[in-house]
């Protein structure tokens, strides 16, 4: 599993049960077909949580610092597109981006002669088909910088993240 939250719908068997047998037993099938159509629109949605293990977590990508343009793309276990991207200038500004076909987040940090991240800046986000309750761009620590949002949609709510990390020379992007 991918570690998102999962919403199964689930309904009544019992009084379905009884229903769909007084219809076969009125030999009613227009009442039988409008009860199964009905039953089925009218499921109550349950959430279902499942928490990954560690072995589970996102892999980091690793990007070197000193390269223009970098990009690593992949298919999650969804079948979604997904392309991390770490594009640098001379000035040791560095954009960090993550894309997919709902979501887009992007930040810049500025990595100065000690290879530390001094400032994270220029957060944006791009959602379509949920609302953005939060969104919140930190410097962790001297080598960390993280990008957080909170996505909403009917039941759901779940919280996206874009991060990076400075490591031997390479900026290193997570994300989940």
């Amino acid at each position: 599993m991918d570690g998102k939250s999962y919403y199964v719908t689930g309904f009544s068997p019992i009084f379905s049960l009884s229903l769909i047998t007084i219809c076969l037993e009125e030999k009613n099938m227009k009442r039988l077909l409008i009860i199964i159509c009905a039953t089925m629109m009218t499921t109550i949605p349950i959430k279902a949580e499942y928490i990954k293990t560690t072995e589970e977590q996102n892999e980091a990508i690793y990007f070197s610092v000193d390269e223009a343009y970098q990009e690593y793309v992949f298919r999650d276990d969804k079948g979604i597109l997904t392309t991390v991207s770490v594009t640098s200038s001379l000035n040791g500004e560095h954009l960090i981006k993550m894309q997919n076909e709902y979501l887009t987040m992007s930040y810049k940090i500025y990595i100065n002669n000690s290879n530390q991240i001094s400032s994270a800046y220029d957060d944006n986000y791009s959602v379509s088909g949920y609302s953005v309750s939060s969104s919140s761009l930190t410097v962790d620590s001297s080598v960390q910088a993280t990008y957080t949002i909170t996505l909403s949609s009917l039941w759901i709510t779940t919280s996206k993240y874009l991060r990076s990390n400075i490591s031997s020379g390479s900026i290193v992007v997570t994300h989940n």
